[in-house]
């Protein structure tokens, strides 16, 4: 059995890959501002202009079907690692 040794170089770069950018995207999800401006801020859940915040999530989402693509999308996101480990591990049990 090929242990992190055992694998190339690549994959090597991929994993380190797949682990820094995983980090960066649970850190972008939290992060209340992306971007500040002189006249205010703009971020994924909210965003100021001119001292007078609001909630993006009103102003992106109209309706319920909608709302519940984005819940099962950000769901799908946030459990895309472990659906990689899952299958890692059905690969390996094959094997």
């Amino acid at each position: 059995m090929a242990g992190y040794h055992g694998v190339s170089d690549h994959t090597k770069i991929a994993l380190f890959g797949l682990i820094f950018t995983s980090i960066l995207h649970i850190i972008a999800y939290g992060a209340p501002y992306w971007t500040t401006r002189p006249d205010g801020n703009a971020g994924l859940w909210t965003g100021c202009t001119n001292g007078e915040c609001y909630e993006r999530w009103n102003q992106w989402v109209a309706s319920q079907f909608l709302q519940m693509f984005y819940f099962t999308f950000c769901f799908g996101v946030a459990t895309q690692e472990n659906s990689a480990r899952c299958a890692n591990s059905v690969v390996k049990r094959i094997k």
